[in-house]
């Protein structure tokens, strides 16, 4: 939900939401929060509503087919209950090839499906597992009692192989082992990606007040794409092995990028040319009095000319590496000390790193 109050032809209002009020967008994402598609929910006169093609299914099940049409066949779909039915899992095989799996409201529960009673159930204990599966073999329901009765529907996934894990228990104050089905661990572990990426949204949102629908989107997508930019980094990072420690943050990558927009510059250098390419400086030691300053701006081949401050003072210079206490000219720009001798041209090499 894109959170909005003002006139807007396509304004839902959903209680639960913690955005209640707003621009309703449904999203597919990948598990780590990365977003694969998405497309606005119009209300009643969208075009999803009138699908001849989807006519069995209700509002949730036929966003999911919209947004699988931008998907290769065969992909695995693992969503929540306002999405899931039966219906939609026999489209999902007969038209797409494609799984999927959720948990299931209990009026949406095949009529042929019998499974135990949830007063059963909660005698049995914590861990108690009921599956039915359809006479073809294609669907499986089941039930697995927790603090609480939970159903899920799944093309992919049963009951077995049954495993088990750790879960607090209350009572105890202890944590005890209880038996957990294949379909509920693998729900837990693919399901997610869309709260977390609408929780990166939320944390550094843009807040200017504005009663114009189109400037609220358009904002949020500057939001929606840093945030999507931040996961994909992310993933580039761990693929390449660097540490935790040495990543940038999301507010730390929302200011890299916004200092790029502000000093950055594509085309005006040899490194320069290439737009993925990313230049920083090792951190020094101790902390410098003089901050260093962006690497776009750092980098710019412009504005960079050499001064001597008066009055004339020696000064370490600060290329990494370089440890000469003489440095005498300083950068008009970036407001630091560099040596700039016959035999050591550390002004040149500081704005080329």
């Amino acid at each position: 939900m894109v959170p909005f109050w003002g006139r807007c032809p396509a304004r839902q209002v959903i209680k639960s939401k913690p955005n209640p009020c707003g621009i309703k967008i449904f999203v597919a994402a990948a598990p780590d929060g990365l977003p694969l598609d998405f497309f606005f929910y119009n209300g009643k006169g969208d075009p999803i509503v009138e699908d001849p093609s989807c006519s069995r299914l209700n509002i949730g099940g036929k966003a999911v087919m919209k947004l699988l049409r931008t998907f290769p066949q065969g992909v695995s779909v693992y969503m929540d209950r306002y999405f899931t039915s039966e219906e939609l899992l026999d489209l999902l095989h007969s038209e797409r090839e494609a799984t999927g799996t959720g948990t299931l409201q209990k009026q949406r529960i095949p009529p042929n499906s019998k499974l135990k009673e949830d007063k059963i159930m909660k005698r049995e204990g914590r861990g108690s597992v009921d599956q039915s599966v359809r006479s073809d073999g294609q669907i499986s329901v089941v039930k697995w009692f927790d603090n609480k009765p939970v159903l899920l529907i799944s093309s992919k996934e049963g009951a077995e192989p049954i495993e088990t894990c750790r879960r607090w228990c209350r009572k105890r104050r202890v944590f005890v082992e209880v038996n957990r089905p294949l379909v509920v661990r693998q729900y837990n572990s693919q399901m997610g990606g869309v709260d977390f990426l609408d929780r990166l949204i939320s944390y550094y949102r843009i807040s200017a007040r504005t009663s114009k629908w189109t400037v609220r989107l358009i904002m949020h997508f500057f939001d929606f794409a840093i945030a999507a930019g931040w996961i994909e980094y992310r993933r580039d990072q761990r693929a390449l092995g660097t540490p935790k420690k040495d990543m940038l943050d999301l507010m730390g990558f929302k200011r890299e990028y916004a200092e790029f927009l502000i000093h950055g510059h594509v085309g005006e250098g040899t490194d320069d040319s290439d737009p993925d390419y990313v230049c920083s400086i090792p951190p020094p030691r101790k902390q410098p009095r003089v901050a260093h300053p962006p690497d776009a701006l750092r980098t710019k081949n412009v504005l960079h000319l050499p001064e001597i401050p008066t009055p004339a003072k020696k000064n370490r210079c600060r290329f990494p590496g370089c440890n000469s206490n003489g440095a005498r000219v300083q950068c008009a720009t970036c407001k630091v000390y560099l040596c700039l001798q016959e035999n050591r041209n550390c002004f040149k090499a500081y704005h080329e790193l």
